[in-house]
């Protein structure tokens, strides 16, 4: 038997799990409309844009590696990298874990599309936050698009907070850090921390954003694994695909 880097969340409510991360969510929600930190916060943004961007001016070499990293294609070679990552973490599992891992997979997946819903309607929407990026506000040392002469590589955004590319990669990497082992767990840090930078080299995003997002889809992680609909939900899903599966029942 595998011996796992990460356990499964209890099932159970996990009240104060979720009153922590919904207390970050709101602390840095703070940070953005409270004027003292606000401040604060604007100088290490600009002081983290400065220094990524005019690293660009380093090297031909490393405009297309960021520049590439920032082309619309990405997201689709960003979803296909985090599914084949899923199956191959799922593959490396011992035959009888499977069943349950592909529940899990399933499930996060399904609940992120309330993730994306209540992200919409309700922060987006509701807070009518209008944050502009970094390369509107501030001219940029290397516009990619230019230096590149590539038109559709991302270099701003008229409304950059929070960053629904982080809030994907995060969440996504807290479920799949559930059930895979070390060796993917190590693959996963470092596919997420790779693919949160770019927006910060382009200017697309500011990092106060990347913070937020970063708490806020631990929050709706815990959500999904913070009640009891977790564990129902995961044991239901399992019960119908293991049957279709052909591996012997294990005692779990």
């Amino acid at each position: 038997m595998q011996k796992l880097t990460h356990i499964d969340p209890k099932p159970t409510w996990q009240l104060l799990k979720l009153t922590k991360y919904f207390l970050l969510v709101v602390a840095s929600l703070l940070v953005y409309f409270m004027p003292a930190l606000h401040q604060f916060w604007q100088q290490l943004d600009y002081t983290t844009y400065e220094l990524l961007n005019r690293s660009l001016e380093l090297s031909k070499a490393w405009q297309f590696f960021w520049g590439y990293l920032n082309h619309p294609n990405e997201n689709w070679l960003n979803i296909v990298a985090m599914g084949t990552i899923n199956i191959m973490a799922i593959l490396a599992l011992d035959k009888n874990r499977r069943p349950r891992a592909i529940a899990q997979v399933m499930y996060f997946w399904l609940f992120f599309q309330i993730v994306l819903l209540f992200t919409q309607k309700a922060l987006i929407g509701g807070l009518h936050i209008q944050r502009s990026s970094p390369s509107v506000i501030h001219y940029p040392w290397v516009i990619l698009s230019e230096t590149l002469n590539i038109s559709n590589i991302k270099v701003y955004s008229h409304c950059s907070f929070p960053a629904g590319h982080a809030l994907v990669l995060i969440y996504w990497a807290k479920f799949t850090w559930l059930y895979c082992n070390a060796k993917y767990s190590r693959l996963v840090s470092f596919v997420l921390i790779l693919l949160l930078l770019p927006r910060l080299f382009s200017g697309a995003h500011w990092l106060s954003d990347i913070v937020f997002t970063y708490f806020y889809g631990l929050l709706w992680f815990n959500i999904a694994t913070g009640t009891p609909l977790y564990q129902s939900a995961i044991s239901f899903i399992e019960n119908k695909i293991r049957p279709r599966i052909n591996y012997e029942k294990c005692i779990y």
